[in-house]
């Protein structure tokens, strides 16, 4: 197994306070300490890895965050992905300073078109706006050349926005992005306790993808899909599209707890075994072709819907 990226978790602390988040109302957030961080970076490049992503919480509102992605450049690492909820990027000057530190790749998580359903999710007033200027900002960027990597969307699939999806993309499409991911929503902390207002079953998604796979080649866009399990993706053409094909193996440090006397536990794992622990299979899921490949589903959405929308794969 041939792991080269490395992400490193900056910690829970957070400028949204999303429905689906993971995490609950009654975590301690904090950032992760400036010296872990740079050890991490320093003992990961010396190993040999090449790419590193900054994750969160709120990796933007981390303190000193172009310092940490210029030192991970100065270390070795040839590519440096940032994944955020965009906000920040409204601000032209701060975002030229990462930019200028050496981000090549960018991820930003936005759920709609629409400012109401966006806002909804993410529980701020004008977040959308903030995060169009963000985006309008980095696809100025990317033209001009400054962004060497693409772009990704990150969408979370929602009872609240499931339906409008395509129009979403195309709504996207047209300010120049071309690179979405939808996350199925995984049932834990906030989204756990969010489930009856914003639970959607496979059955009802899978027109809605159907939809987006007829389109995407018009559209000449790329999706990846996470926590949608290969035989629901099939029915919709979407087999190869799924997030067991397409993910890279990451090596995630992070270190958004601490311990009772207050100092920040670290914790190291690879992110699709972590992912794999979380889901579950049907036995039926045995006569599968794609048994070994898929994960299977999330834990909790099996307690809630059952199995009974999986069918095994044979031919």
């Amino acid at each position: 197994m041939n792991v080269q990226h490395v992400e490193v978790n900056l910690g829970k602390v957070c400028n949204n306070r999303c429905r689906f988040c993971m995490t609950t109302e009654a975590d301690r957030p904090v950032f992760a300490p400036k010296e872990n961080v740079v050890r991490e970076i320093e003992k990961y490049a010396k190993m040999g890895y090449v790419s590193l992503g900054f994750l969160g919480g709120e990796p933007t509102i981390y303190p000193g965050i172009a310092g940490m992605i210029r030192h991970a450049r100065e270390s070795g690492f040839m590519e440096v992905h940032i994944v955020s909820n965009g906000r920040r990027y409204a601000d032209r000057e701060f975002l030229e300073s990462l930019l200028d530190a050496g981000v090549t790749r960018f991820s930003v998580s936005i759920h709609s078109h629409l400012p109401e359903v966006e806002d909804y999710l993410t529980r701020v007033q004008g977040g959308f706006e903030q995060k169009l200027e963000g985006l309008a900002n980095l696809m100025e960027f990317r033209t001009q050349g400054r962004i060497r990597d693409n772009i990704a969307l990150n969408i979370v699939v929602t009872k609240k926005n499931y339906s409008e999806l395509p129009t979403t993309i195309m709504f996207f499409r047209k300010m120049g992005f071309s690179e979405f991911r939808f996350n199925f929503m995984r049932p834990e902390g906030r989204a756990l306790s969010n489930m009856d207002d914003l639970f959607v079953s496979y059955t009802e998604f899978q027109p809605v993808l159907s939809k987006i796979i007829r389109m995407r080649l018009a559209l000449g866009v790329g999706i990846s899909l996470e926590g949608v399990p290969f035989c629901v993706a099939m029915r919709s053409g979407a087999e190869h599209f799924v997030g067991e094909i397409h993910d890279h193996i990451n090596m995630v440090v992070s270190f958004n707890d601490l311990d009772e006397s207050g100092k920040s536990i670290k914790e190291t794992f690879l992110w699709k075994e972590r992912r794999a622990e979380s889901k579950v299979k049907a036995p039926l899921c045995r006569k599968c072709i794609y048994f070994d490949k898929c994960e299977g589903i999330y834990k909790e959405y099996s307690e809630r819907a059952g199995f009974k929308e999986l069918e095994p794969v044979v031919r």
